[in-house]
């Protein structure tokens, strides 16, 4: 990105005009997204080699997403997910954290087996009675390939 100063013949790599001034997404507002239902795709944040094409897949141990501005509402005691996991890679675990990547934990799923890669089944884990707005990090544990996942609601 860049632009001609204004009066100058130049072009300026990283300035702007005076018009445009660009801002950084962290300060943008985001309106809250309900817990009732969350797309596993819509991460706004992640650190690991994942993909999310159909899924949120390709997960690896210490692997993690954020989703901003979780809308857990009055009062929320569990989690679902729809996740597809074959046999040699079940057994991970997903944490389910509030606000920080070390904050607290409400909840942990271990991924049990569904088949493949390709067969998708609700599982769903207990989490401690959560309410109001909230970041919601996932962080995962274990080997390689913890599962692909379609979506999370939390009731």
């Amino acid at each position: 990105m860049g632009a001609y100063e204004f009066g100058g013949e130049e072009w300026v790599p990283g300035a702007y005009p005076k018009a445009f001034s660009p801002i950084p997404s962290r300060q943008l507002p985001r309106p809250s997204i309900s817990a009732r239902f969350i797309r596993a795709i819509d991460a706004d944040n992640y650190l690991g080699k994942m993909t999310f094409d159909g899924g949120l897949g390709h997960l690896n141990g210490g692997d993690w997403v954020c989703y901003r501005s979780v809308d857990f509402g009055s009062e929320t005691s569990i989690c679902h997910t729809n996740v597809a996991v074959d046999e040699k890679h079940a057994g991970g675990e997903v944490e389910f954290r509030l606000d920080h990547l070390n904050g607290t934990l409400i909840g942990t799923l271990t991924v049990a087996n569904t088949g493949s890669f390709n067969k998708y089944a609700d599982q769903s884990v207990p989490v401690t009675k959560t309410s109001g707005t909230h970041d919601l990090y996932m962080l995962f544990k274990g080997g390689t390939g913890i599962g692909t996942f379609a979506v999370f609601r939390f009731e």
